[in-house]
């Protein structure tokens, strides 16, 4: 487990270097923006959805055009397969730039426009996961919105040298918006989505097994008396490996583990040559 999270956790950027020759692909367009947002702060979102974009196209590609939509007053976050899209509001960001101010995020010693990134990284992964599922005829037995939160997470604990900065800020946002739930109606309950308060524990619980060590003293005496801290390094690899299948399969046909050994040992993926 430590071999692997040091062979991969640098790749994220590092593949940006590696060429996709893919037939269909996944792109990113950038609407006009009506000037809410600072012109850097969109010079930096357009980056990070860029740079996201094309770790897409080369880890985990779809057979299919797949378009990434950031505009003014469109629905979402969401993917939408009628249209084949996956919509980003730019209000949406401003949105949760408003919620990491307002929490004074800073004193975390993480800034609100990096807090706000991360959260947006994390949003991006995790829709593209409900298009990766929905490209591929992926069953999820469980909630998928559950599964594609854990895709999220491990693929920015693994191929981000920051991701468990990025991955703590995404689960921070959950736990705000949870602290401003004043009283829970049923609409909470029948949801797809689970509760924020579950969404920031179980994210956690993938970070905490991500690195067992480092955070063995973040665990609550409750949590521990119930066992929560070896479930948390059990569930991580479990959710790891299951994933690995998933893209291994669909994206390259081949074997996680030779999936494993084509990233770690720098060769192309046959994704790519297709």
């Amino acid at each position: 487990m430590q071999s692997t999270r040091r062979l991969l956790k640098s790749l994220f950027f590092s593949v940006l270097l590696i060429p996709c020759i893919v037939t269909a692909e996944t792109t990113v367009t950038f609407k006009a923006e009506d000037g809410t947002i600072p012109s850097d702060f969109l010079a930096d979102i357009k980056q990070v959805s860029n740079e996201i974009t094309l770790f897409f196209n080369w880890l985990a590609p779809i057979n299919g055009d797949l378009k990434i939509v950031w505009a003014n007053k469109i629905d979402g976050p969401l993917f939408d397969p009628g249209i084949n899209t996956i919509q980003m509001p730019y209000e949406f960001a401003t949105e949760l730039y408003t919620l990491f101010s307002e929490d004074n995020y800073e004193k975390t010693g993480r800034s609100v426009d990096q807090a706000t990134l991360d959260a947006l990284q994390f949003i991006l992964f995790h829709e593209y996961g409900h298009a990766y599922l929905n490209h591929n005829q992926i069953v999820v037995l469980g909630k998928e919105e559950d599964a594609v939160d854990n895709l999220a997470t491990l693929l920015l604990l693994y191929f981000n040298d920051n991701g468990e900065d990025i991955v703590f800020s995404a689960a921070d946002w959950f736990a705000i918006s949870d602290e401003k739930t004043e009283a829970f109606e049923d609409g909470h309950f029948w949801d797809e989505h689970s509760l924020d308060a579950q969404r920031y524990y179980n994210i956690q619980c993938l970070v905490f097994g991500f690195n067992p060590e480092k955070y063995k003293n973040e665990y609550t005496d409750e949590q521990i008396e119930q066992g929560h801290d070896e479930y948390c390094e059990s569930e991580h690899q479990r959710q790891l490996f299951k994933w690995l299948d998933v893209i291994a399969k669909h994206s390259h046909d081949i074997t996680s583990e030779e999936l494993l050994e084509r990233i770690q040992q720098g060769q192309p993926l046959p994704a790519e040559n297709k």
